[in-house]
């Protein structure tokens, strides 16, 4: 169809590298919704169909975005509607001390929630992380999971996909070039204690679940009993939270608990104390952002390059570059 003859757009929310987010009007219903504009040369058209598909089928959770029932090409691109997030993402609303326990406990359930819902059906996210949880209530009273094009249907044979480092899960950091993995419903759950952390404390726990990256390697082996020190970017949770976090982040895919574990600290105190600035510059590291949101606006993705570099973290370097991958 003719883009220009069905709607008005409003504004542009983001342009990235495969393609742009519109927030439009439709010209005979004056109904507003946001277009995902994917560009044909960075997706087949099975994989944007997959994507429609997915969201589509998983809309009617309350907290998963809904995909309305229209999908249509456009020139150089693939495309479908979608609800429009007031408040962004949680990528533009977190700070460099988090979002404090309170918020995160109104978020948590939420998630797993959706979560449970897609695991239910044999679904594997694959791709949870700040960028794609979006915010409708400032007040995190209601939060959806978006972003489908990366959910395949669990034990799926994967091969030589490209995934976000901080947030994958060792067994497939480890997995090499050229070899194959199965998709699981273990690796959301890891990547949702990663979200967890980032979330509480407004930095990243390691930059890769790799032993050569000496946080994950501190971690393991605090995991392991091989010292009693707690890691200094654990040591401000509680008994409670750090039990949780090692049942979610258990680098054994096999012993990890499944996403409902965390229902069952939710009354529990997370924090010994409310997060400082000082306590997420552990390493001089408080990197926690993404570069890259389609959801988050350009001001503040601006304003977040500008932080990071006033501190002498490096980064991708400008909005327009991907988020960090490797190639497996």
């Amino acid at each position: 169809i003719n883009l220009e003859e069905e709607y008005d757009v409003i504004h542009v929310m983001q342009e990235g590298w495969r393609g742009r987010l519109l927030l439009v009007e439709h010209k005979r219903t004056r109904h507003e919704v946001v277009l995902k504009t994917i560009h044909k040369e960075s997706t087949s058209k099975l994989e944007f169909f997959r994507e429609f598909h997915y969201n589509y089928y998983l809309s009617p959770h309350i907290n998963i975005l809904n995909a309305y029932d229209v999908a249509f090409q456009a020139g150089d691109y693939y495309i479908f509607a979608q609800e429009y997030a007031p408040f962004g993402d949680l990528t533009s609303n977190l700070s460099e001390t988090g979002l404090g326990e309170a918020n995160v406990k109104k978020i948590a359930p939420q998630i797993v929630s959706a979560l449970e819902f897609m695991h239910s059906k044999d679904l594997v996210h694959r791709n949870i992380n700040m960028d794609n949880i979006l915010v409708f209530n400032i007040d995190f009273s209601e939060v959806k999971l978006c972003d489908f094009g990366a959910t395949r249907k669990a034990k799926s044979l994967l091969k030589r996909k490209t995934i976000s480092l901080p947030y994958a899960p060792p067994e497939v950091v480890d997995t090499v070039q050229n070899e194959s993995f199965y998709a699981s419903t273990k690796q959301d759950v890891w990547q949702l204690g990663v979200l967890l952390y980032i979330l509480l404390t407004g930095a990243l726990p390691w930059q890769k679940a790799d032993i050569t990256d000496p946080r994950y390697l501190e971690y393991v082996q605090w995991k392991k009993r091989k010292t009693l020190k707690t890691p200094k970017r654990f040591s401000n949770f509680t008994a409670r939270a750090l039990k949780m976090f090692k049942r979610l982040l258990e680098p054994n895919p096999e012993k990890r608990s499944n996403v409902r574990e965390v229902y069952k600290y939710l009354e529990d105190k997370w924090l010994v104390r409310p997060m400082k600035r000082q306590d997420s510059e552990i390493d001089n590291q408080s990197v926690c952002y993404s570069t890259y949101s389609i959801h988050s606006s350009k001001a503040e993705k601006d304003r977040v390059l500008f932080a990071l570099k006033a501190h002498g973290i490096e980064t991708t370097n400008h909005r327009n570059d991907k988020i960090v991958y490797i190639e497996i």
